[in-house]
């Protein structure tokens, strides 16, 4: 765990939940922005050793996404979702769920996310509902670290 990181999934609220806090050096606003667009997020978004390919990304309340995933065995999946909530640049909310493959998340899940503004730059809280058992859980607590990880390299 880096030193920006708070609670690597160790403060759980209940067993389907999962949190985790990380203070990036940068404002709320761009911290926000990398999530916002296909072109960002393909700079950033999937573990190490994984990565966007391509997608469609309706950013927009009630808008759906779907991010064709390489995973790190050279294989593909596709995550999909719909928007919930967007507001800029505080809170941002989807569905989530690994289409056509069960292996990866064997349940549809809620990812909320908060950004707020911290002395060193943004303290961003990630929650996400509907885990369904703690393999899952451990899976998104490995993920997202190392996918917030490479998030964090966006801001030297």
């Amino acid at each position: 765990m880096n030193d920006n990181t708070i609670g690597s999934g160790d403060s759980q609220i209940a067993d389907n939940v999962l949190v985790l806090e990380r203070i990036f050096k940068a404002s709320p606003e761009r911290v926000f922005d990398a999530f916002s667009s296909l072109e960002a997020m393909t700079r950033w978004f999937g573990p190490e050793g994984c990565g966007v390919l391509g997608g469609e990304l309706d950013f927009n309340e009630g808008g759906k996404y779907r991010l064709k995933m390489q995973t790190e065995d050279g294989g593909e999946i596709d995550l999909v979702g719909v928007y919930q909530t967007i507001v800029r640049p505080d809170h941002l909310a989807f569905s989530w769920r690994w289409e056509h493959n069960t292996d990866f998340n064997p349940c549809d899940s809620f990812v909320e996310i908060m950004f707020m503004k911290h002395e060193k730059g943004t303290l961003m809280r990630l929650v996400q509902t509907g885990i369904d058992d703690d393999q899952d859980r451990s899976n998104h607590v490995i993920g997202w670290s190392s996918t917030l990880d490479k998030l964090e390299r966006l801001f030297p």
